[in-house]
C-alpha cells in the first residue's frame, strides 16, 4: 500500500539514505584494510543475532515443514557459493549485477531477518557497492535504485502473505539461507595465519555476538513497553 502509507514511509527513507552515506566510506576503509577483522565483526552480529530469529516451529507438518525448509535452503545456497568458489567464478561488477544488488537490498527490507550483506558479501559485490554509494556513483546509484524498486513493488505483498500464513517455515527458509551464506565469508585463511591475526579476529567475532546479543535484548525491552503502553491506552481514554 504505498500510495497510502507513503507519509509513513518517508522517515524511513530518509533514515536508509542518511545511514547508508554515512557509513558507507567507513565500511568501505574497514573492508579494505581490516578485511578479516571487518568481516568477523559481522559474522559475530549475524551469530549472535540467530537465536532471536528462530521461531517456534509448530507441531505434525509445520514442524517438519520448518526444518526440512532450513535444510533445503541452507544446503542449496551453500551448494551454488561453493559451485561457484570451484569453478572460480569471478563477478565483476556492471549494471546488471547492481540491479542484483538493489534486488538484494530490497528483499532485506521486506523478507524479516534478511541481510543484504549477507547475500552480496560471498558473491563479492558489498564491497563494490559500499564504494559506489559512498562515492555518490550514479552508475551504481541508479540500477540499485531500479532493482529495489521493482522487487519492493512486486514481492511485498506476497512475501507479506507468505509471512502471514506461512510464518515458521519462511522464517526458517531465511535462517537457513543466512546460515550458509555467512558460512563462505569466515576468513579461515586470516585464522590460520598467526596466533596474533587468530586472537584479533576472535576478539571481533566476541564483539559482534556482545553487540548482537545487546542489541536484540534493547528490542524486546522496546516490544515490551510498547505493549504495556498499547494496554493502557484503552484505560486513560475510559
Amino acid at each position: 500500500d504505498l500510495k497510502g502509507k507513503l507519509l509513513q514511509l518517508y522517515p524511513y527513507i530518509i533514515g536508509i539514505v542518511v545511514g547508508f552515506w554515512g557509513i558507507a566510506r567507513v565500511l568501505e576503509i574497514l573492508l579494505t584494510r581490516f578485511e578479516a577483522p571487518a568481516i568477523c565483526v559481522f559474522i559475530g552480529l549475524v551469530a549472535g543475532m540467530l537465536p532471536s530469529l528462530f521461531v517456534s516451529v509448530g507441531q505434525g507438518k509445520t514442524r517438519a515443514l520448518s526444518y526440512l525448509g532450513l535444510v533445503i535452503s541452507c544446503l542449496s545456497v551453500l551448494g551454488i557459493l561453493l559451485a561457484l568458489r570451484a569453478t572460480r567464478v569471478e563477478i565483476a561488477p556492471n549494471f546488471f549485477w547492481y540491479i542484483i544488488c538493489g534486488v538484494a537490498i530490497a528483499i532485506s527490507v521486506i523478507v524479516p531477518g534478511m541481510s543484504f550483506s549477507t547475500l552480496l558479501m560471498p558473491l563479492g559485490l558489498y564491497t563494490p557497492l559500499v564504494h559506489g554509494i559512498g562515492e555518490v556513483d550514479f552508475l551504481v546509484l541508479i540500477p540499485v535504485g531500479i532493482g529495489g524498486a521493482v522487487t519492493v513493488i512486486a514481492f511485498s505483498r506476497l512475501v507479506s502473505n507468505l509471512f502471514k500464513r506461512h510464518y515458521s517455515v519462511a522464517q526458517n527458509i531465511v535462517i537457513g539461507v543466512v546460515i550458509a551464506a555467512t558460512a563462505m565469508i569466515i576468513p579461515f585463511e586470516s585464522f590460520a595465519e598467526s596466533w596474533g591475526s587468530a586472537l584479533l579476529n576472535t576478539f571481533c567475532l566476541a564483539i559482534g555476538v556482545a553487540s548482537a546479543v545487546l542489541l536484540s535484548r534493547l528490542n524486546k525491552k522496546y516490544e515490551r513497553l510498547k505493549s504495556e503502553m498499547s494496554a493502557d491506552l484503552p484505560q486513560k481514554e475510559n
